[in-house]
């Protein structure tokens, strides 16, 4: 099992380091710009809770009557991770995900937050996802992103889904970018400091510690499967091409 593990790293180091060293990370570099990134990267937060929800609503128990799920670690896993993005604190001490924390830079920095809003005010309306992704004001290339995120939730397979959760979501945002931009002043001399507390607290959230749970997950899910394993490996890829695409959306939409 180590060995698949292996090869799915290796397999999407290429496609990681194209995302670190992607040029949104260095043609940002003054509040209008930053608010282009932050209304694109909202969505992105927005899909990872809706991919974790999955994962909680299919490997733990969350119906009544309650009846014990087969791994008990697994349940761990997933329900701290839960916590910890669905339950942090922000920079008050009050109880918020990381969707608000996130929201709650984005209001620091300025940016608009009708087409997140919108979409959250579709879904809550009937409107099915995609339905809501592209009307209105979504940008195309997050809509785009977003559902192909849906794609993978719909199809029910978990093992492609903790995949992606896993391997091609996390720790793409470099970290001397986030500092950088974090010191971009507003018209009042304010700084972006919130966009820094929720990098901090999306890196942090014991995801260190627990990644060898994470890999415990995804090799159950996959286990000596051949063909899971590479379905689990392109779907990585595919997402992290997705991302930059969305990177690539961003630059172009960057004001001169």
């Amino acid at each position: 099992m180590k060995q698949h593990l292996a090869s799915l790293r290796a397999e999407t180091e290429q496609l990681r380091w194209q995302l670190s060293n992607h040029a949104a990370f260095t043609r940002i570099n003054s509040l209008p710009g930053l608010r282009v990134f932050m209304e694109y990267y909202i969505f992105t937060v927005w899909d990872f809770m809706s991919l974790l929800k999955s994962l909680q609503k299919n490997l733990t128990c969350t119906s009544v009557p309650w009846l014990p799920t087969p791994n008990a670690e697994t349940r761990y896993f997933i329900n701290e991770t839960v916590l910890g993005l669905e339950s942090d604190v922000d920079y008050k001490g009050n109880r918020a995900s990381h969707f608000e924390l996130f929201m709650q830079a984005m209001t620091q920095a300025g940016c608009k937050k009708d087409a997140i809003r919108q979409l959250l005010e579709d879904l809550r309306g009937g409107m099915t996802v995609t339905q809501a992704l592209y009307q209105r004001k979504v940008p195309r290339q997050a809509a785009v992103f977003v559902n192909h995120t849906f794609s993978y939730i719909i199809s029910g397979k978990l093992h492609i889904q903790a995949a992606v959760f896993l391997y091609g979501r996390e720790g793409l945002l470099p970290d001397d970018f986030i500092e950088r931009v974090s010191g971009i002043k507003d018209s009042e001399g304010g700084s972006m400091s919130l966009l820094k507390y929720y990098a901090q607290h999306s890196a942090q959230g014991d995801w260190a510690h627990n990644s060898f749970l994470g890999d415990d997950l995804i090799t159950e899910l996959c286990s000596d499967n051949n063909s899971k394993w590479d379905d689990a490996a392109q779907a990585v890829k595919d997402t992290l091409a997705q991302r930059l695409l969305l990177l690539d959306a961003v630059v172009a939409a960057l004001p001169d």
